[in-house]
């Protein structure tokens, strides 16, 4: 079990608290690998926003993709 500073949000709270996470979050968040959610990224099966060099996932769409809507 992993020990969490009492200032630090869970993954599964950043859903609604921030517009994007990383992939790396966004892999957390659905359980799955990092290299997985690139994958999906890649695919088109994750939309991504590019800001600079790094790519974010908007959570609006995690939401959809764990209540299955999308």
């Amino acid at each position: 079990m992993s020990k969490r500073r009492a200032n630090q949000e869970s993954p599964v709270d950043l859903l609604s608290t921030r517009p994007t996470v990383s992939v790396t979050e966004a892999a957390v968040i659905l359980s799955i690998s990092r290299g997985q959610a690139y994958a999906m990224a890649n695919r088109g099966d994750l939309r991504v926003l590019r800001i600079g060099t790094r790519l974010v996932i908007p959570t609006d769409q995690l939401r959809e993709l764990i209540s299955g809507a999308a």
